[in-house]
């Protein structure tokens, strides 16, 4: 019990360290101001665009939000709408009344896009987890083994895709099997890490 609660805490206070890097280096690289620059020039861009466009900033909202949760997606009344400067509010209300988007072949492949995304991040903490305590040679073999184990996963999704080549459900034929190997491969590591533990 000591040695994992000596393992948690290594495994935290070395998050703690990097935190307190990445605030140093954003502090000394001005990085902050960079971003405020860039969210301004966004902020600018966007409301340009809405002007030019004839949109409302409620309009904008509620068709951006409308995408993310699913309930809508641009159709060709609204796209014409926004292009002839017409009010959409009644096209989005309808859009928003009959559109399931995730049952759209573009809807699942964002949802998949999303969860793979979330995958990765996972896989990043169970191996950041996993290499914390490797000594140099286990952690070159380490390297080594996930460089190959990522030009795998990527040939493995062209392979899964192809079986569609040409389909617009390739692609989220090749997400789905990149979903299916990187789960694999976190409950790998995640298995390791629970025998090392018991050793």
């Amino acid at each position: 019990m000591t040695h994992l609660f000596h393992e948690f805490f290594l495994v935290l206070f070395g998050a703690a360290l990097a935190g307190v890097g990445w605030l140093i280096k954003r502090w000394t690289t001005k990085a902050k101001d960079t971003e405020d620059v860039q969210g301004l020039m966004t902020v600018v861009g966007l409301h340009k665009v809405l002007r030019e466009e004839g949109l409302s900033m409620e309009e904008a909202v509620r068709i951006r939000e409308g995408i993310r949760s699913g309930k809508l997606s641009v159709t060709p009344a609204i796209a014409d709408a926004i292009a002839n400067r017409e009010p959409i509010s009644g096209l989005l209300d309808e859009a928003e009344k009959t559109t399931d988007f995730y049952n759209t072949t573009v809807g699942m492949k964002l949802e998949a896009g999303m969860r793979f995304e979330k995958l990765n991040a996972e896989l990043a903490l169970v191996i950041s987890e996993f290499t914390h305590s490797m000594n140099p040679e286990r952690f070159d073999f380490f390297e080594k083994s996930q460089k190959a184990w990522v030009r795998y996963r990527e040939c493995e999704t062209s392979f899964t895709a192809s079986l569609w080549s040409g389909g617009s459900g390739a692609p989220l034929l090749g997400l789905a099997r990149s979903i299916e190997i990187t789960e694999q491969r976190i409950d790998e590591l995640k298995l390791q890490i629970a025998e090392e533990a018991a050793l």
